[in-house]
């Protein structure tokens, strides 16, 4: 216990807003206000000024939450704001090709290369608004090795409530063997309305996910999904306590698997709650923590036998073909803590997904480092 005390006191930190760790060890909540959110909600560009946000990760990212990354967020005027990010791997390019490697082959497809994130917003007038772009490239002509992504972003903000939205223009990859990846014209669509204390949210998506060799179309399927949440949020004193529950819709379309027509689903109706809490335990350190759970009747059918969800991302899936209602367990463990000394933060998750247990090994699995300039 004395090491994993020493670990915190000296490495994490109290409220940096800017972290995936923090995020993480509030269970993703989506009433959260992080710099981190802008790679969907563009308008926190105005919400935050003058820092510098640097995350722990791997160079060759395997998701969209294990990729190093950093940025900078600054002012151009008195109501505008500009941020420069590197390396994040927008979940609209990433998802798509991880999908596809689960189904043809893990390193078939490489993930977005050197990926830049673009963006502006200004608070000044009636309406606050906030818009990006994102793009990444490779070329390795002597091998004939391909990928490329862009897309855009744009929020607005309308008193209490909020919409905003992503599109992936560009989403290609040209591999080993004549094989072509295509995953353009993802986007996501969001609502966000506050009344007193009670959070409401609405999320709309969809994804195509292409792979071919030569002319030939091997895999193709095609994703839509839908949510509603509800987060009750009491604050006292700069501690949150926060609870809600929603109701989550998925469905996958098999168009095309194994160079043959497919019509073939998946699909999935699951019902999340969450209780969490983030407190100031002392001036100098910030405790965080989740506990989230669907209820026992949630339904998923899956007719494709899709991978495995750690590998395909996909909630639900098992690698075989399924049909239940109310399935195995699903409650999880989120928890983080933090210090701040002086400008600097940083912030540090408490578990693994995998064991969920608190110890030495795992207490700084992700970490992020905020300075306040």
């Amino acid at each position: 216990m004395n090491k994993i005390m020493l670990v915190i006191i000296t490495l994490l930190s109290a409220q940096a807003f800017a972290t995936k760790a923090r995020i993480a060890s509030m269970g993703n909540s989506f009433h959260i206000t992080d710099a981190q959110g802008i790679y969907s909600n563009a308008m926190r560009v105005v919400q935050f000024s003058n820092i510098v946000m640097i995350e722990s990760g791997l160079t060759a990212a395997t998701s969209t939450t294990n990729n190093a990354e950093g940025g900078v967020f600054f002012n151009v005027g008195e109501n505008e704001r500009m941020a420069l990010t590197l390396g994040n791997n927008n979940d609209l390019v990433q998802n798509g090709r991880r999908f596809i490697n689960s189904i043809v082959g893990a390193n078939t497809y490489e993930t977005p290369q050197n990926m830049v994130h673009v963006f502006y917003g200004s608070k000044g007038g009636s309406v606050p608004y906030g818009v990006g772009l994102f793009y990444s490239n490779k070329d390795d002509k002597l091998n004939s090795l391909t990928e490329s992504s862009s897309g855009l972003l744009a929020s607005f903000k309308f008193g209490s409530f909020g919409i905003f939205g992503s599109y992936s223009l560009v989403n290609s990859v040209e591999a080993a063997a004549n094989r072509k990846f295509d995953g353009g014209g993802a986007f996501k669509l969001a609502g966000r309305y506050m009344k007193d204390d009670i959070y409401y949210g609405v999320d709309f998506g969809s994804w195509i996910s292409k792979s071919s060799t030569g002319a030939v179309e091997n895999e193709a399927y095609g994703n839509k999904s839908m949510s509603f949440r509800v987060i009750h949020s009491i604050k006292k004193d700069g501690n949150e306590l926060f609870y809600g529950a929603g109701v989550m819709s998925n469905a996958i379309d098999c168009k095309t698997k194994g160079s043959a027509t497919c019509t073939t689903k998946f699909s999935s109706l699951t019902f999340p709650i969450i209780i969490g809490t983030e407190i100031n335990a002392a001036d100098w350190i910030t405790l965080r923590g989740t506990i989230t759970q669907s209820l026992p009747m949630d339904t998923v059918k899956d007719e494709i036998g899709l991978p495995a969800a750690a590998t395909s991302g996909i909630a639900g899936t098992t690698g075989a073909l399924t049909e239940f209602a109310g399935q195995a367990n699903t409650t999880t463990l989120a928890m983080g803590a933090g210090i701040k000394f002086n400008k600097i933060t940083i912030d540090g998750t408490m578990t693994t997904a995998t064991t969920q247990t608190v110890n030495t090994t795992v207490l700084l699995s992700q970490v992020g480092l905020t300075y306040n300039y």
